[in-house]
């Protein structure tokens, strides 16, 4: 499953969210020697997906989550 994609590349699933039509996912771990978090949102239209995704440093995620978060889940499609 996914958290085996997830724990292969060294990172670590915080959450997961399904619906009929997105899939919303948070994880963190080291990434080319930084410390990550990301926040990730699959999007489904038709038989098309859109990724939206937003990182920053581990250190960093408290104080610019909710920007970053906001600015994900505001993509839409027409």
């Amino acid at each position: 499953g996914l958290g085996d994609v997830y724990k292969r590349q060294g990172l670590k699933s915080l959450s997961s969210e399904f619906t009929n039509d997105t899939a919303a996912f948070e994880y963190a771990g080291i990434l080319n020697g930084y410390d990550l978090h990301f926040y990730a949102k699959v999007f489904k239209k038709g038989n098309l997906f859109y990724l939206a995704t937003a990182t920053d440093l581990n250190s960093q995620w408290d104080k610019s989550k909710d920007k970053l978060i906001s600015v994900v889940n505001s993509f839409q499609l027409n």
